[in-house]
């Protein structure tokens, strides 16, 4: 398994288990989402500050599941399930 797919799960788990995001370890500063539909973010670790706040904002608790990660060359594309009824 890839260190991208290795780092996406922990993210998920410490969702999962409300444990301290670590936006710096866990993100780059050129961190850019794509995300279809949603309101852009600005780049970098605020972006990704901004859209771990997102998720939490999500009517929590709120429980991650990665369903399926499609990986190509250092990108990483993952299909996720989150379920509020907790």
């Amino acid at each position: 398994m890839s260190q991208q797919k290795d780092l996406l799960r922990e993210i998920a788990a410490a969702s999962n288990s409300g444990a301290p995001d670590r936006i710096s370890d866990w993100f780059t500063e050129d961190f850019r989402l794509h995300e279809p539909g949603a309101p852009p973010l600005p780049p970098g670790l605020e972006g990704a500050g901004q859209m771990r706040a997102r998720f939490r904002s999500l009517m929590p608790p709120i429980k991650l599941e990665i369903l399926d990660m499609i990986e190509d060359g250092d990108r990483v594309a993952v299909s996720l399930a989150i379920d509020r009824n907790l």
